[in-house]
């Protein structure tokens, strides 16, 4: 499910941002100084400045301890058998203590971003817009860093190659996101 959340979210934020983003125009061109010219004016770069504002804030979000309390916990210290499932598996179907419910589902309930964005490019409806932005930036930030941050951690440190390789999944599900999108 973690390796699902990082593709899904890169891989729905660059469907849409900044490609269809910067076709969306504005409902009300004169409130944002559009003079009927492509590219004038500050809709576009609103749309922009919000996207990267909250993908910082939902990047910062996941270490308030609120938060953190609702991911799952890295494994104790305690020595333990060597794990059933490769790494591979336990990121991709591990349900890892609620991790499905805070960043999987979340992660998939972004697919409905990409009807929405081709939908505001083809009616334009600025406060839909903003919002879908912010929606889109603070939710990118908070699972792709939920996910990098608490992956590797739900295989226990002693099974330090399995740990490895789950960092190497992540990045690779990133890339594929990346790609994909």
């Amino acid at each position: 499910s973690m390796v699902a959340s990082v593709f899904l979210s890169l891989g729905v934020t660059l469907a849409v941002f900044p490609g269809v983003t910067s076709s969306i125009r504005p409902s009300n061109p004169g409130f944002w100084g559009e003079d009927g010219s492509d590219g004038d004016g500050w809709f576009a770069v609103s749309l922009v400045a919000a996207f990267t504002i909250t993908d910082f804030l939902g990047r910062s979000v996941a270490s308030i301890p609120a938060v953190e309390a609702l991911l799952p916990r890295p494994h104790d210290p305690a020595p333990s058998p060597a794990p059933p499932f490769s790494a591979a598996g336990r990121l991709a179907f591990s349900s890892a203590d609620g991790f499905g419910r805070t960043v999987t589902l979340p992660a998939v309930a972004r697919l409905a971003m990409v009807p929405l964005f081709l939908h505001l490019a083809a009616t334009p409806n600025d406060g839909l817009a903003l919002a879908s932005m912010v929606v889109l930036g603070l939710s990118n930030g908070y699972i792709c860093t939920a996910t990098m941050a608490v992956g590797p951690t739900i295989v226990r440190p002693e099974h330090k190659a399995e740990r490895d390789a789950a960092s190497v999944w992540l990045l690779v599900a990133s890339f594929v996101g990346l790609s994909a999108g």
